[in-house]
């Protein structure tokens, strides 16, 4: 079920991928961190609204699950939904060490820095301490052959 849960994406068969993903779901008795996978092949259907709230209900169920917050941003800022990302990105900050670095060059985050939201974003950050020219987080989506995966790398 793992080996078809990396090939089928890449052939865009998400529907088989999703079907790994669930026989290796009960085959280990659950694991919510297979909701990742879940998410990433629901947006590769193009099913973004479903993706989220799954990603939302994950959350809520293992908030200590860091991958799932960068996930969930990666889909907030692909809706340009900066109120949104601004919540996230507390939400990653308040829960667990991340050191920022200057992510708000990145393509993935241009309607969020010209939003009012950024304003808020260095607010919080001045209020906490920090600063995002920090080094280092360095948020990339890496491309698949058909969808995009968030990879915040912490060094």
């Amino acid at each position: 079920a793992f080996l078809e849960m990396q090939i089928r994406p890449q052939q865009g068969e998400y529907d088989k991928a999703l079907a790994a993903v669930d026989a290796l779901d009960q085959a280990v008795g659950g694991d919510v961190y297979l909701n990742i996978y879940r998410c990433e092949f629901l947006k590769g259907q193009g099913n973004l609204n479903e993706a989220e709230e799954l990603a939302l209900k994950t959350v809520e169920l293992a908030p200590e699950f860091e991958q799932i917050h960068w996930v969930l941003l990666e889909m907030l800022l692909q809706r340009k939904d900066s109120l949104r990302v601004l919540n996230c990105l507390i939400q990653i900050d308040s829960r667990f060490e991340v050191e920022w670095s200057d992510f708000l060059n990145q393509p993935a985050f241009a309607d969020f820095v010209a939003s009012p939201e950024l304003g808020k974003w260095e607010e919080y950050l001045k209020h906490k301490g920090k600063q995002h020219t920090k080094s280092p987080v360095n948020f990339k989506p890496c491309q698949s052959n058909a969808s995009t995966f968030a990879t915040p790398t912490v060094f």
